[in-house]
């Protein structure tokens, strides 16, 4: 069994498989990392903490594969 029949990614017209995107942009996982990664970054900084450096990049490619330093602060902002 093909990876695309795994996931179901059958196109019907041409009777193929094709490729579809996962969206985690779209999971409650998402939502909460999102909201609350810049908030807890900044509790660790307030007690003298950071996190390894490798987790840090890893936090942010799984939030923005494409990020930008100022991008997570407007994101932020959402989570009101």
């Amino acid at each position: 069994m093909s990876i695309g029949a795994a996931a179901g990614c059958r196109d019907k017209e041409a009777g193929a498989y094709r490729y579809q995107r996962h969206q985690p942009e779209n999971t409650l996982l998402y939502q909460i990392v999102e909201c609350y990664y810049p908030e807890f970054t900044a509790y660790l900084a307030e007690q003298g903490a950071i996190l390894p450096r490798y987790v840090e990049r890893e936090f942010e490619a799984y939030l923005n594969p494409h990020f930008s330093p100022g991008s997570r602060e407007q994101a932020q902002d959402s989570c009101s």
